[in-house]
């Protein structure tokens, strides 16, 4: 008989354990970082309120996990180029985005570590205004120091 009630406990200890692993799990890495959370295709750029065409054939993506950002630009015959960053939200209306890291082969900005091109962000510490923000759309400012323009980023879901 000892034996048949240590058998009908068990069942009652794993499904106990079970509940109290599920109830206790992480669904991401690092906690949840609210709405910035991944992928926005950058549906348009523009220079000054002009818009820029260079990528038009490609499909750029800005990726947000934890305090990486990932860029990635799509180019025709699925030809590909991966940008790698940190990013943080700073206030309410602003965005840092950080592409001045390095490793043992590549030094700081350059490579991965640089931000796309298309982009004309520079490969250090930036600040971008956060022109409005929802659950379907992002509007992102960059003023350039380099040559004084003002460029436009809307990113969609």
């Amino acid at each position: 008989m000892a034996n048949k009630k240590t058998s009908t406990h068990n069942p009652a200890i794993i499904l106990l354990a079970m509940i109290l692993l599920a109830a206790t799990a992480c669904t991401r890495n690092n906690g949840d970082i609210g709405p910035w959370f991944g992928a926005w295709t950058m549906t348009s750029i523009k220079a000054d309120g002009i818009p820029v065409t260079d990528y038009s054939t490609s499909t750029i993506t800005w990726k947000f996990q934890s305090t990486v950002i990932n860029m990635i630009q799509i180019n025709p015959h699925h030809e590909y180029i991966n940008s790698f960053g940190t990013w943080r939200q700073i206030s309410d209306n602003q965005l840092e985005l950080n592409f001045s890291h390095s490793d043992l082969e590549r030094p700081s900005g350059t490579d991965v570590y640089a931000p796309l091109p298309a982009t004309h962000l520079p490969a250090s510490v930036s600040l971008l205004d956060i022109v409005s923000f929802s659950s379907k759309r992002i509007v992102l400012e960059y003023s350039s120091p380099a040559d004084g323009i003002v460029y436009t980023y809307t990113l969609d879901r």
